[in-house]
């Protein structure tokens, strides 16, 4: 027998047991019961992006998403300062578009309109409650409007003929008889045309706010495009023409009618009002 059978083995050492961690749960839990995810909702828009330049970004939006208004919408209709610069609708809207491509400049009036209703009836509900004049009692009184009444109003004269691909409207003008073709103003038009006027003002020099109008709307008269004889033709253009033209131009894009019937808190008549765009919108008695 070899030597080497007669050892005894060397026991050797147990491996170090590592310290047990307790096992932590990486989900956070939520307490309130209340998702913290904003909603948010689809706003059909009445002009269905169609009446937008090509290089606009609200070109071919028939809708935009909207987020529901939280603290941070807050501070922007507390900001006086907002109030008094004459920017805190396009600051609201640029707040709650969840699509940040769009600018808010590039936006129409009447789509803004839409916008700001939905975002005021999804964060306050459709009551919406205002104090005015009744003429029934001769004194202010509330009157409740319900903002799911509004609907997009489209009017177009039975004289006027409008491509649907372009938005160019053409008629006859009722006094010089000539053919006219229209198009409606743009965002961009409407800023150009105020810095006209503020710049007219400015250097003490004439300014034509209706003829400025109508260089911006008039694409055609008896299918003449030239500025120049067309400018010529808008000094001298009747009065009825030019009505005929600015109201043409106006109802080429859609609109949204919130006009409805609502009651005097007072005596109870019933009278047909549009929605008032107060101060108090976005402020209801809570």
């Amino acid at each position: 027998m070899s030597r080497n059978s007669r050892r005894t083995s060397v026991p050797q050492p147990a491996a170090p047991q590592r310290p047990t961690v307790p096992q932590t749960n990486t989900e956070t839990k939520n307490p309130f019961g209340m998702s913290f995810v904003v909603p948010t909702e689809t706003v059909g828009l009445p002009s269905e992006g169609r009446f937008y330049a090509p290089e606009s970004s609200m070109f071919g939006k028939a809708s935009v998403e909207i987020k529901q208004m939280t603290a941070r919408e807050e501070e922007i209709l507390s900001n006086y300062s907002y109030l008094q610069d004459g920017t805190i609708i396009d600051r609201l809207i640029s707040s709650i578009l969840i699509d940040t491509d769009v600018k808010v400049a590039d936006i129409s009036a009447a789509d803004k309109n839409a916008v700001i209703i939905a975002a005021r009836r999804s964060s306050y509900g459709s009551s919406y409650e205002v104090t005015a004049f009744c003429g029934g009692c001769n004194t202010e009184q509330p009157f409740i409007y319900d903002l799911e009444k509004t609907k997009i109003k489209s009017e177009k004269s039975e004289d006027v003929e409008m491509n649907a691909d372009t938005g160019i409207c053409t008629f006859t003008l009722p006094q010089a008889k000539l053919v006219t073709e229209v198009r409606a103003l743009t965002p961009e038009d409407e800023r150009y045309l105020e810095a006209q006027g503020s710049r007219a003002k400015k250097l003490n020099i004439p300014n034509s706010e209706t003829v400025n109008l109508l260089k911006k709307v008039v694409v055609s008269v008896s299918g003449i495009t030239d500025a120049q004889l067309l400018g010529e033709l808008f000094e001298v253009l009747p009065v009825l023409d030019v009505r005929k033209i600015k109201k043409v131009s106006r109802e080429i894009i859609p609109t949204l009618d919130t006009t409805q019937e609502v009651a005097c808190g007072g005596c109870g008549e019933v009278s047909e009002r549009e929605v008032p765009f107060s101060l108090g919108f976005f402020w209801p008695d809570i």
